[in-house]
This record gives C-alpha cells, sequence and structure tokens, in this order.
C-alpha cells in the first residue's frame, strides 16, 4: 500500500490542465517534443493510464481503512484528494467509495478523532519534542477536501478544528515542525515541503468568515516559506513552483525555480525519487 498513496502525485500532474501557464516550458515556446527514443505518450495512453492508477488507488485505500481503520498520514487523504482532482477534470471515479470515505473521517469531530491522525483532546499533553509537532495527514486532508463540490456542515466543522490544530502548532518564526523524530521521504521529505501543504490546506479556507489566527498563520506561513532558504531536493521545488502558481504570481517570479527543476531532470527524461542526482 505504501505505493498507492505516492501515485496520486503521478495522476494529479496529468489531470491539472488548468494551471495558469505550461510551467516547464520555456517562456515563450511551447514544451520540447519528448526524444525520438522516447515515443510520446498518446491522449488514449494516459488516459488509460490514470483511469487505471484510480481503480489501484480505490481499492488499496479501501483495504487499508478495512485492515488497519486508519487514515494515516497519506494513505487516505493522498488518494483522496487525486480523486477528487481526477474527476473534477472529467476522469470516472467510484463516487460513492469517495463519498463514504469523507464522511468516515470528516463527518463529525468523532469521526476525524477515530481517523487516528488527530489528538485526542481528553489526552494529557506530550510532553516530548515530537507533541509540539503536526500530523502531515491532517494537511492532506484539509486539501483533499478542497477537491469535494460539496461538503455537509459536519465535515466543515471537521476542516475547522483540523485549522485549529494547524494554527496552535504553527511555531513562532511561522513554520511548522513534524509531529515524529524521523521524516519519512518522500511524502514527508523537508520542512519546507510540510509548509507548502499546510498553506494549502490554510489557505483553502482563508475567506471572510475564517478565523482571524487562520488569516495570521496563513500570512506568517507564506512569509517565513518565502523567506527561508530551499533545499535542492526537486520536490521542494516542485511544490513552490505549484504553490506559486496556486497564489498567482506570474512565470518571471518562478522561472528560476523552473529551470533549476529543468537542471534536476535525468538523461531517461524523469527525476530522482528524493536525491538530486
Amino acid at each position: 500500500m505504501a505505493r498507492a498513496s505516492w501515485i496520486a502525485l503521478f495522476i494529479v500532474p496529468l489531470c491539472l490542465s488548468h494551471l495558469p501557464f505550461p510551467l516547464l516550458a520555456g517562456a515563450d515556446e511551447p514544451a520540447a517534443a519528448p526524444s525520438a527514443a522516447i515515443p510520446a505518450a498518446t491522449r488514449e495512453q494516459t488516459q488509460q493510464t490514470v483511469e487505471r492508477a484510480i481503480v489501484y488507488m480505490q481499492a488499496e485505500s479501501a483495504s487499508w481503512l478495512k485492515s488497519r481503520g486508519c487514515a494515516a498520514c497519506h494513505h487516505v487523504p493522498m488518494p483522496m484528494w487525486a480523486l477528487g482532482e481526477a474527476e473534477r477534470q472529467g476522469y470516472a471515479i467510484d463516487k460513492k467509495f469517495l463519498t463514504e470515505t469523507t464522511e468516515s473521517l470528516l463527518g463529525s469531530k468523532d469521526k476525524l478523532l477515530s481517523s487516528k491522525i488527530f489528538p485526542n483532546p481528553a489526552d494529557p499533553p506530550d510532553p516530548r519534542p515530537s507533541g509540539r509537532g503536526l500530523n502531515i495527514g491532517l494537511p492532506f486532508l484539509a486539501v483533499a477536501a478542497q477537491t469535494l463540490p460539496n461538503l455537509t456542515e459536519g465535515q466543515k466543522q471537521s476542516l475547522r478544528l483540523i485549522a485549529e490544530e494547524i494554527v496552535k502548532k504553527q511555531q513562532p518564526d511561522g513554520s511548522w515542525e513534524f509531529f515524529a523524530t524521523l521524516r519519512r521521504p518522500p511524502i514527508n521529505e523537508t520542512q519546507t515541503a510540510d509548509a507548502a501543504w499546510i498553506i494549502m490546506a490554510l489557505a483553502g479556507d482563508s475567506g471572510l468568515d475564517a478565523h482571524e489566527s487562520q488569516r495570521a498563520a496563513l500570512s506568517k506561513g507564506i512569509a517565513w516559506l518565502d523567506a527561508v532558504k530551499p533545499s535542492e531536493l526537486h520536490q521542494d521545488k516542485a511544490l513552490k513552483v505549484w504553490l506559486g502558481a496556486r497564489f498567482g504570481k506570474s512565470r518571471a517570479e518562478l522561472q528560476t525555480t523552473i529551470d533549476e527543476l529543468l537542471a534536476l531532470q535525468r538523461a531517461d527524461g524523469g527525476w530522482s525519487q528524493t536525491v538530486p542526482e
């Protein structure tokens, strides 16, 4: 099942045709054609690949929930996000599965607690350094919910609880720490990658109805991420471009990071999983 959640990051780029510009193409020219040694995928092949991945994720995510009874950091939230994005782009998904899974995790405060990724307020405070950290599954779940067309009042309340937990766990400098002592790349690779996901989670519910503390946390988090020195890992760079596109940054503002991503591309056309080569 470890692969299932990460496939979400392959499905979504195939679906995200709504970004404001071709991110990896030259500023005034279309993306370069694939090498002659690597034939370009047809539209039909791309659609079939996405459809097969959708079936796989639905089955594996359901199996995980049934056998483990836990959303985990990414085994369920990430597939939910990918399925929601896929549906928005016109792909057929199991709507019953997505609806029931969303309700089982976000339908009420009790259901959110039973997901085992939200801290139980009845538990005594955790005195360990890890107690200051945030379970990254919470922002993943919030980002996934943003792709869904309709949410019940109970689900919205759960998302407000997630936003409150994110605000509570923000550090004085505007960053967030992970709840575990060891990171688990690639899903939880760097503090800056975590911050990008958390910012997307907060930004999805930061309108006029949002609490002032939430809007302040969002501004502080964005300022921290803009100021911190990014790592050389390609995930950080990809998230920076994606987040910039979501917030309406211009091509010129993102060009340096786009060029860095292109420089990390390997001879076979792909990118390494976690460590640049």
